[in-house]
Order: C-alpha cells, then sequence, then structure tokens
C-alpha cells in the first residue's frame, strides 16, 4: 500500500481563535446561522446593527457563557419581530474584553 505523503506531528494543538467564525448563508433571505469562538468563560454578547449603526436585536447577552464555539440562528427580524429591510447588517459580538464584527448582506 501506497503512503499518503502527510505525516501528522501527535500532540500539537490548533489554538482556538476568538471571534466570529461563520455566518451562513450570506446573503440571506430569512435567516442566518452565526458562529462564534470564545477562549474562557464569562459575559458574551452578540448584537446585530444596521448599516447606520443602528440596534436592531440582540442575539446573546449572558453574563456567563462557557469557552469554545456556538451556533445561534437570527431569523431575520428586528427587536420587534419584524422582518429587517434588504441591505447591509453587522454582527458584533463582545467577549473577553475583545470585540469582532462581520457582515451579512440581507435580500428580499
Amino acid at each position: 500500500m501506497y503512503g499518503s505523503g502527510v505525516t501528522e506531528k501527535v500532540g500539537k494543538k490548533i489554538p482556538i481563535i476568538f471571534g466570529l467564525s461563520n455566518i451562513a448563508p450570506n446573503p440571506v433571505r430569512d435567516g442566518a446561522t452565526v458562529s462564534y469562538i470564545t477562549t474562557r468563560k464569562g459575559p458574551v454578547m452578540l448584537k446585530v446593527y444596521d448599516s447606520t449603526g443602528r440596534l436592531v436585536k440582540t442575539l446573546i447577552d449572558r453574563k456567563i457563557t462557557s469557552a469554545g464555539g456556538k451556533t445561534v440562528y437570527w431569523d431575520g427580524r428586528d427587536s420587534n419581530h419584524r422582518p429587517v429591510t434588504a441591505g447591509v447588517y453587522f454582527f458584533r459580538i463582545q467577549a473577553e474584553d475583545r470585540t469582532a464584527t462581520k457582515k451579512i448582506v440581507v435580500v428580499r
């Protein structure tokens, strides 16, 4: 049998990096999943803003959240449960005294 030519170092750990890792689909029509990673236990806030910086919806506001990867769903609605209009929106996570932002486009 032939080898693959790929070697793997045992014990080498891949570092966990804080931030928003994936938003899918993008662009979005009705809703999207948002994945994020935190490296330590603590408070987490994840909010959606429109292109003018106005808060559209708070998805997460927790005092204590365990470290690791998480995924949440945004239904494409604002805090009043109304569908948002087409345009550019931003997901912003605040945790570990850090902030990360990613853009999403909503099409209707």
